[in-house]
């Protein structure tokens, strides 16, 4: 499999629809060349500290 061109952190506010939409939008962007990481952040991460933890090109946030 090829690496993608562009890795974007998917994240959302936990409801059922947002993680019904996040897992329908990695299949749909990885057609695209772009990867989803779905929400690796936890309750009670430091947000700011946390996500300079990941290698990635752009920001996707669901409310």
């Amino acid at each position: 499999m090829n690496e993608p061109d562009i890795t974007c952190l998917l994240s959302h506010k936990c409801t059922d629809s947002n993680h019904q939409l996040a897992d329908g939008l990695i299949n749909a962007f990885s057609k695209f060349g772009i990867k989803l990481l779905k929400d690796p952040l936890h309750t009670g991460d430091h947000i700011e500290t946390r996500i300079r933890t990941f290698e990635f090109d752009a920001l996707l946030f669901l409310s």
